[in-house]
């Protein structure tokens, strides 16, 4: 995260107030998500603590939410048009499709700004610089604007005037910057519950309108805040600023009023009985990564694409995506262990993540096994004694039955049934799967999703107990 050098006095003016650096450093800094490592004359250097909150990024935005707590205040920001317009042309569509423009004009004072494009004619930016055009473009528009209104409030805590530009795409037309505030709805009940400190409605009320929210209503508020906050995304988002208003030191901890022992969970030591076997089974252990990416996934498995979870703005195509079955991470091992001798026996546990639309999340998690052997010579009943004797061994009955998966030879798969439902599947893996992965050896291999065998054998275990 973001280390900052600002000046104490230029901060102490923006909050319009002079906070003694000790009160600073152990309190009011807090309410910024900050930390101040060191303090050299002037100069403080500033450790921030939050990804999601781009505008407490300088100056400017600490100041404007340690000014929140003394003065209070929803910020109105009102703008007027600047007369300036941008077209963007066609022709940048596969470079940078999207801009969000805007003009900030009579700045008091600019300490520092880099350059807006690499150009000391239209680009440079001084201390005696009074009007700004400002120009943010790339792939994702929720993004530049964003950026946008953190860039151009951060500016009007500066004395700038906020002006919009008319940005033209082909037939629709965008004003910027949008800074009318964003709304949010919250049960005064649920704040209580979840801050755990004992604070009536109207403390709740006193606090947020301290933390830069607008508040209405009654048990069941209605809160504004400004456009530059991106980050408010759940009811506890709301919740985590009314305890820093709280007071984060005041705040006692607490024991919990419950006597524990602990121990492994279930499933946990069902894995480890897993595990064990298969090491007994002469087989090794690996791990991957849960995150990895489509082509993998997908494309090196002759697979269709399908559903799932993926990284929001992924700064890498290598880990853009969660797994959702294990086998693709076990023949990227194999791919890359071309040089070790053969046999290679390998199996893993791990998590896989699937889509799930019932759930607030919409995905779940789910443990699965996976385990491939590749050799010269390897074929089908190699691989199916393992996973007989894996059954043999946790007392799960089993079936098989002839199954069509594009990752496997066409009669050479089954799917494994437990239950009348399907828990996984094995066989021999398709020789166009071993292209694309550049394996010169055959390789069979099985997967099995060890969180529903779990369930199985968890109800099986209750129906005898209460039998």
């Amino acid at each position: 995260m973001p280390t900052l050098e600002i000046s104490y006095r230029d901060l102490c003016d923006l909050v319009g107030k002079n906070i003694d650096i000790e009160k600073l450093k152990d309190e009011d800094i807090l309410f910024a998500k900050c930390e101040i490592d060191e303090v050299v004359g002037d100069v403080l250097k500033v450790d921030t603590k939050d990804t999601n909150r781009p505008d407490l990024w300088s100056t400017e935005g600490i100041a404007r939410e340690i000014r929140y707590r003394y003065r209070g205040g929803f910020p109105e920001y009102k703008t007027k048009k600047s007369g300036v317009g941008v077209i963007v042309d066609k022709s940048v569509r596969v470079v940078r499709p999207f801009t969000a423009c805007a003009v900030v004009r009579g700045l008091k004072v600019v300490l520092s700004m880099p350059p807006i494009i690499n150009s000391a004619y239209t680009g440079k930016v001084t201390e005696k610089t009074k009007n700004v055009f400002i120009e943010c473009s790339g792939f994702d528009m929720r993004f530049l604007k964003a950026a946008l209104n953190v860039m151009v409030t951060a500016l009007y805590e500066r004395g700038g005037k906020i002006e919009t530009v008319n940005v033209i795409y082909d037939k629709e037309k965008f004003i910027m910057p949008d800074l009318t505030p964003k709304k949010f709805t919250i049960e005064t009940k649920y704040i209580k519950d979840t801050a755990g400190v004992d604070i009536d409605e109207k403390d709740i009320i006193r606090i947020l309108s301290k933390s830069g929210y607008k508040v209405s209503g009654h048990k069941k508020l209605n809160l504004s805040y400004p456009a530059y906050r991106q980050d408010i995304m759940h009811s506890r988002d709301v919740v985590e600023d009314v305890i820093i208003s709280y007071g984060l030191n005041k705040i006692e901890p607490t024991e919990k009023k419950l006597s524990t022992t602990g121990k492994l969970m279930d499933m946990e030591v069902f894995t480890e009985n897993i595990y064990d076997i298969m090491i007994g089974s002469g087989l090794q252990e690996i791990l991957s990564y849960t995150l990895t990416n489509k082509k993998d996934v997908f494309n090196n498995m002759n697979v269709n694409p399908g559903a799932i979870a993926e990284i929001d703005n992924s700064i890498s195509f290598n880990w853009s995506v969660f797994r959702n079955w294990m086998l693709p991470g076990l023949m990227d091992f194999l791919s890359r262990n071309k040089h070790i001798e053969y046999p290679q026996k390998i199996f893993e546990i791990g998590t896989c993540v699937l889509i799930d639309e019932d759930r607030e999340t919409k995905a779940k998690d789910e443990i699965k096994l996976a385990a491939a052997i590749t050799n010269s010579i390897v074929n089908y009943e190699d691989i199916s004694s393992i996973l007989d004797s894996l059954m043999r061994n946790i007392g799960m009955k089993y079936k098989l039955k002839t199954y069509k998966h594009d990752s496997f030879i066409s009669g050479r798969c089954a799917e494994i049934i437990i239950g009348n439902k399907q828990a996984g599947f094995i066989g021999e893996i398709n020789p166009a799967v071993l292209n694309n992965w550049k394996l010169d050896k055959p390789v069979v291999a099985f997967e099995l999703d060890l969180s529903y065998i779990f369930a199985i054998k968890n109800e099986s275990r209750m129906a005898i107990s209460e039998s």
